[in-house]
């Protein structure tokens, strides 16, 4: 006499909670502060600038990642992570920018504005970069970087760590089906 194995369903990948998305965002991020690299030193900048439109579009992508898929941290610095998205920070932030470095971003910035992301409401604007990240070779670690080095001067507009870890969570939302959303406690599949 045989006996059967009960059969069991495959499983299924395990749902994308607000709170795991933190979990590994929170390690990483962890990860990324102990292996920070030194800041550009001001001999090897060089100045450069930005257009008007590359530069309002520099500040866009700083207003979400302020505050998705959390308040980005204060790392010491005064206000909220949204009061620090100021043409003001974002000069210093261009200034440390390698001649290389500054070329990327520019393609980068030239690849959402071809998309149509320049002057959109923030959420069409994650949805956007959601979608950009996810396509070979997309340039947008440069401009996310940027971004990031404009909320915090703890962080080097040339180096790329953080600008992954926040990129490869919405690459890894986007696998899943998940549908980052700005303000809400929870994600939905479209």
């Amino acid at each position: 006499m045989s006996h059967a194995e009960p059969s069991v369903p495959p499983a299924s990948p395990p749902a994308v909670t607000r709170r795991g998305l933190l979990k590994v965002s929170g390690m990483a991020g962890a990860g990324l502060l102990l292996s920070l690299s030194a800041a550009v030193p001001a001999s090897a900048a060089v100045p450069v600038s930005l257009s008007a439109a590359e530069a309002r579009l520099i500040l866009q992508v700083a207003a979400v990642g302020a505050v998705f898929p959390v308040a980005f941290p204060a790392f010491g610095e005064t206000g909220p992570a949204s009061s620090r998205v100021t043409m003001a920070r974002l000069a210093p932030a261009v200034r440390r920018l390698s001649a290389v470095r500054l070329s990327s971003v520019r393609a980068g910035l030239a690849e959402l504005t071809g998309a149509g992301m320049l002057d959109v409401a923030p959420q069409r604007l994650l949805d956007g970069i959601t979608l950009l990240s996810n396509s070979s070779g997309s340039p947008l670690t440069p401009v996310v970087a940027l971004a990031i080095a404009t909320v915090s001067t703890h962080f080097d507009p040339n180096a790329d760590a953080a600008a992954q870890v926040w990129i490869g969570g919405l690459r890894e939302m986007h696998r899943r089906g998940v549908r980052p959303l700005i303000g809400s406690r929870t994600v939905t599949r479209p």
